[in-house]
């Protein structure tokens, strides 16, 4: 199973994303992170993460749909559409999103 977050926003302040998505990404072969940028990100972003500067020509579906066009995301590959000014209180819900997923939802 591959896990793929993109995140797109423009503040890149969040540490409990930050650090946690730091750790995922590191600890699991199956987890890759890319950040979708419409401005310069952050030394921590560039140190830690997969990341591009796209033209900012839009709002976060368009940054989604450039990093979803750059990376060619695998069928079978679960996909985590996320701001970066989220703030994450359990982790958990990675595996229940994957849950409802094979329980058929197509939307989470």
């Amino acid at each position: 199973m591959k896990i793929q977050f993109i995140l797109v926003g423009w503040y890149y302040n969040q540490d409990s994303i930050l650090e946690g998505l730091k750790e995922l990404n590191e600890n699991n072969d199956n987890v890759d992170v890319f950040y979708s940028c419409h401005k310069e990100p952050t030394q921590f972003v560039k140190d830690n993460f997969d990341w591009k500067l796209f033209a900012n020509v839009g709002e976060e579906q368009v940054a989604y749909q450039q990093a979803i066009d750059y990376l060619d995301i695998d069928d079978e590959t679960y996909c985590f559409l996320m701001n970066d000014d989220l703030i994450i209180k359990d982790w958990n819900f990675i595996n229940d999103c994957i849950e409802k997923i094979q329980q058929g939802y197509k939307l989470i």
